[in-house]
């Protein structure tokens, strides 16, 4: 009987101190794949930010090359101007993706005092919702939202952003020319939607 309690009592030590070995090597493990998922992880992030800031740069040179060739005169006509030379909001019927900037960027919408007076699904062209607000005599300012999608390969994964720029028109009283905005400038830019 005596060697009966000695056995079980070795018994349950040994499988209590097996355990406590099992639990000590599961949380060791557990901790280094929690650890290496995370650095993973932070590979991913920087390689992505390398990625936005390469597509960024490129942009910018681009501008920074056509102004030096003589192609745009300013900065914002990257942003505005297509191939045959026409501000996107002054193209009477789009034809052939003229209603694309040399930049490869589209109207999204415009904006006049925050009501919204085009949309890139109107039946109206830009131009005529412009000019609509202008002949009223009151002048006006316009917001002018574009956007460009940028899709990369990697494999099998794609990856899309978008650029958003927002473009202020300024007209005074009484300024009905389309083409002469009194203050034409680039009010906000932003990179949208990396995934």
């Amino acid at each position: 009987m005596n060697k009966n309690g000695f056995i079980i009592v070795i018994v349950v030590f040994l499988i209590t101190f097996m355990m406590g070995i099992f639990l000590i090597n599961y949380k060791i493990i557990n901790g280094k794949s929690v650890r290496l998922k995370s650095k993973i992880d932070g590979y991913m992030e920087r390689e992505e930010m390398n990625n936005i800031e390469t597509i960024i740069f490129h942009e910018m040179y681009s501008i920074e090359d056509r102004i030096k060739n003589d192609i745009y005169k300013e900065a914002i006509e990257h942003f505005i101007k297509n191939k045959e030379d026409i501000i996107l909001w002054e193209i009477i019927l789009p034809v052939d993706n003229n209603d694309y900037s040399l930049g490869g960027y589209k109207i999204k919408s415009i904006l006049s005092q925050k009501k919204e007076i085009f949309s890139d699904t109107s039946l109206i062209t830009p131009q005529n919702s412009i000019i609509t607000v202008l002949n009223k005599g009151k002048g006006g300012e316009f917001t002018i939202n574009l956007e460009k999608l940028i899709k990369s390969y990697y494999s099998d994964i794609t990856n899309q952003m978008t650029f958003k720029i927002s473009i202020i028109l300024e007209y005074n009283i009484g300024n009905t020319d389309i083409t002469l905005p009194d203050i034409k400038s680039i009010n906000e830019m932003v990179i949208d939607g990396y995934n």
